[in-house]
């Protein structure tokens, strides 16, 4: 019998200390055009935003983070680095980034004779799992890894099995990340975005355009990216449930994140991550957010007990921990064939 993992994607609260005030801004070229889901945030906080599709961006700003460095970046650019202080004081409404023009030192050609061979994929047995919650605004990523890179191999395609709900579509970037010293997503390996306008549920098919040269294990990540119309419905859905819980049981916690988890317990974490308390939700609270589920758009992936090493996190922030499960993710890679 087959059943299915869920891991659903949603918009979290966050409660920042001090005065929280909200700054709008576009990420754009030189030439002044939208650079589309290009990312704002700070490298290992809890701090960060993917802009929309036309590269306007809207965030929450405290003095919590008024010592640290924000990173701007998107693929095909180079990053840039602005102090968070300026950015809520002085209220950036435009930040231009500069093409990242490259020589290429080297051009590797996918050889004639290669092999293609399908790696990765789930196990047999699907069962449902407990919702993993994510903020799709903050870059939350779910990555699987790929470690048994024994030769050099080409990338030609990616997939993945996921799906929505109350909504038509969804956009879902794929990354490619290599893998750290601690074993987690690292660096962006790919330098074009693919992105999917995903319509039905199912398997969903990345392929490059150019394959991918890779001698390296390396993480494959999916990314709910939001566009502006499905970020207007969420709000909709927040205003028609405003979760009049929420605000008693974390009025003493105003400096911590507030994650809700599993629609059960509060958790409250500081800006490393660190958790420092968890709280239980009361009936009524539960039965609100029920009430919420009914209608608010939500991404999940296909998982499974087996398969590739899976972690969750954002590449923003660049805190990953280990899920649980195992994404149900596969790759068509070439080798050189023996003849």
């Amino acid at each position: 019998m087959r059943y299915l993992f869920t891991f659903i994607c949603f918009l979290i609260v966050a409660l920042c200390f001090g005065q929280i005030e909200r700054v709008e801004g576009r990420v754009v070229t030189e030439n002044g055009d939208g650079i589309p889901f290009s990312t704002i945030g700070i490298p290992k906080k809890n701090f960060g935003t993917v802009a929309f599709e036309d590269g306007t961006f809207s965030i929450k700003v405290s003095d919590t983070y008024k010592n640290d460095t924000l990173i701007v970046s998107a693929l095909g650019f180079e990053r840039k680095k602005i102090a968070y202080a300026d950015l809520l004081t002085n209220k950036i409404t435009v930040i231009p980034l500069k093409e990242n023009v490259q020589e290429l030192d080297e051009i590797v050609v996918t050889p004639t004779k290669v092999k293609y061979k399908w790696m990765g994929g789930a196990g047999l047995k699907f069962l449902y799992s407990d919702p993993l919650y994510l903020r799709p605004r903050n870059g939350s990523t779910l990555a699987a890894l790929f470690d048994r890179v024994e030769e050099p191999l080409w990338l030609k395609e990616i997939t993945v099995k996921a799906g929505g709900e109350h909504m038509e579509s969804f956009l879902l970037r794929c990354r490619v990340f290599s893998v750290r010293d601690d074993s987690y997503p690292g660096e962006e390996l790919l330098d074009v975005d693919l992105i999917k306008d995903v319509k039905e549920n199912g398997e969903v098919k990345f392929v490059l355009e150019n394959e991918m040269y890779i001698d390296q294990p390396f993480f494959v990540g999916f990314e709910w990216v939001m566009s502006k119309d499905h970020y207007k419905k969420i709000e909709e859905v927040y205003e028609q449930f405003p979760l009049t819980f929420l605000d008693e049981m974390t009025k003493e916690y105003r400096h911590l994140d507030v994650i809700i988890s599993n629609n059960r317990r509060l958790l409250l974490r500081d800006s490393l991550s660190k958790l420092r308390k968890t709280l239980k939700i009361p009936k009524e609270g539960r039965n609100e957010l029920k009430e919420r589920d009914k209608v608010r758009p939500v991404v999940y992936y296909l998982c499974s007990p087996t398969g590739p090493r899976t972690v969750s996190g954002s590449y923003i922030t660049g805190k990953w921990s280990d899920y649980f499960l195992h994404a149900d993710v596969s790759v068509l890679v070439g080798r050189i064939r023996e003849d």
